[in-house]
């Protein structure tokens, strides 16, 4: 969607700009034919080259869907690069025109549309080349070949010098949008980030006060206000990993790091939460080296809770879920093959069916599940957040 924004957005300067330059080209152009042959202006390729120059205009003010807009841009382009090659020969004004319906083509509508427009421009310049100089057309003769020779040479030098510049600006094209749409989704995840940590902080306090009262309540000679005190406990505690699962999400969580030894807190929380797994899984794990970390053990804590849980709920039935602590070494910079370093690897793996390919893309989103009303679809989210820090 920033994409498709961002490519209307610079087909409307396009327009416009080309509009604003063709304006005084046409005026130097009338100036200059007036000078050397008058009756050039009322040639029926002059006329048709002014009405594709007036269609841009036209564009403008009605202002089609996109779509058909981008379209209609590159055929006009297209024209008048024909038609002026037509009246003025192989000047190099019109052959600025064809490479700029080439790049716009590439730029607005894809790669499949450059290949197109790039072979229609060179065959036209081969096709107004034998409507030359066979006498079919007469042109206004400011840079004029009678040789056919000359306009194949001049129809391969154009496929090769505008193909290169189209593809080159069609490659920048395509990183600058897909940056700008990657700064739209970082500023939107970073403000949902604010609003969740901000929810979920004030929501937090609230939850102390219905804690105080569940404590007081399971104080009670009544074994029913007993057991409804329980329960509102046991609610208010999930509520309470939710909330901190928003802080983490939104970063307002205190960031307490600390030397862990990995293997050994990995070892001591399987041991105390193996009971959020049913019976039926298995959790084990493979331990092999005990790498020491700086890290907070909160965060860890949260990350290995999440990776686990999200196992489980994968499987949906028996199997195992297995926590991996080795060391492994890693290139210092990205495709750098001669220095490395060790770094520690945790891994959580499960014997579920694994994530769907189309829905690769979106496990770490915030609030994406794949599990319907079960999942709150910040499990993932959570620990990118969280390994990021």
């Amino acid at each position: 969607m920033e994409e498709q924004s961002w490519r209307e957005g610079t087909l409307r300067k396009a327009q416009r700009a080309v509009l604003l330059l063709g304006i005084g080209v046409a005026a130097l152009t009338v100036a200059v034919v007036l000078s050397r042959d008058a009756a050039g202006l009322v040639s029926a390729t002059y006329l048709c080259m002014m009405a594709a120059f007036a269609g841009i205009g036209v564009l403008e003010v009605v202002a089609p869907p996109y779509p058909i807009r981008s379209k209609v841009f590159v055929a006009l382009l297209v024209l008048m690069g024909w038609f002026s090659v037509l009246t003025f020969g192989l000047a190099p004004g019109p052959l600025v025109v064809a490479c700029m319906s080439t790049v716009a083509a590439g730029v607005f509508i894809g790669p499949v549309a450059l290949a197109a427009t790039l072979s229609v421009n060179a065959l036209g310049i081969l096709l107004a080349g034998a409507l030359l100089t066979t006498g079919m057309v007469s042109p206004v003769a400011l840079y004029q070949t009678h040789d056919l020779m000359d306009w194949a040479q001049g129809s391969v030098e154009f496929f090769l010098t505008a193909g290169g510049l189209a593809v080159l600006i069609h490659l920048i094209t395509l990183e600058i949008a897909r940056q700008e749409a990657s700064l739209a989704q970082a500023r939107r995840l970073e403000a949902l980030g604010r609003l969740a940590g901000g929810v979920a902080h004030d929501f937090n306090n609230t939850l102390q006060v219905i804690f105080a009262w569940s404590e007081m309540l399971g104080e009670h000679d009544d074994s029913e206000v007993v057991t409804g005190a329980k329960e509102i406990q046991f609610a208010a505690d999930r509520a309470s990993q939710l909330t901190a699962q928003l802080l983490a999400f939104g970063k307002r969580s205190v960031w307490a790091p600390a030397n862990i030894d990995l293997a050994s807190h990995v070892r001591r929380w399987v041991g105390s939460m193996s009971r959020l797994l049913p019976e039926d899984v298995q959790l084990a794990t493979k331990l092999t080296d005990s790498p020491v970390i700086h890290c907070d053990p909160a965060q860890l804590d949260q990350i290995l809770m999440n990776l686990v849980v999200n196992a489980r709920d994968a499987m949906d039935g028996p199997g195992r879920v297995t926590i991996t602590v080795e060391e492994v070494r890693a290139a210092l910079l990205p495709g750098n093959s001669f220095e490395t370093e060790s770094v520690a690897r945790l891994s959580v793996h499960d014997d579920g069916k694994g994530i769907p390919p189309e829905v690769m893309g979106q496990v770490f989103e915030p609030f994406f599940t794949t599990k319907g009303r079960g999942g709150t679809g910040l499990g993932l989210s959570i620990v990118h957040s969280a390994t990021r820090m």
